[in-house]
């Protein structure tokens, strides 16, 4: 049984008046930019083992190129894989996804 999120990590720099003491502020230098990473991840529930990709952006596409990499990651035996209620998850690109996968039954997919 394999569990599915997404998670973002974001770096907003801070530009705006910080706290030093008196006489001692510094320059902090910045890109003037936000920036982020995207990571979709499944963990094995008996195993621990985690499976994991890194994007710039959360789109149907990347959730079907990552479930494509689980299933490659487990080839044989049956799999079910809890989703949450992400728009991702439901996207009209993925519905033939489980019916290709599922044709020896090895994908149950739950959100």
């Amino acid at each position: 049984m394999l569990f599915e999120d997404e998670s973002m990590i974001r770096d907003y720099q801070a530009i705006q008046k910080t706290w030093f003491l008196r006489g001692k502020q510094r320059i902090i230098p910045t890109t003037g930019k936000h920036r982020g990473v995207k990571l979709l991840a499944t963990v094995d529930y008996e195993t621990g083992h985690i499976v994991w990709q890194e994007d710039e952006q959360y789109t149907a596409e990347t959730f079907l190129s990552f479930l494509q990499k689980v299933m490659a990651t487990y080839p044989t035996g049956k799999l079910a894989l809890v989703l949450d209620n992400a728009r991702i998850h439901h996207a009209k690109l993925l519905r033939p996804f489980p019916k290709s996968v599922c044709v020896s039954g090895n994908l149950w997919m739950k959100s």
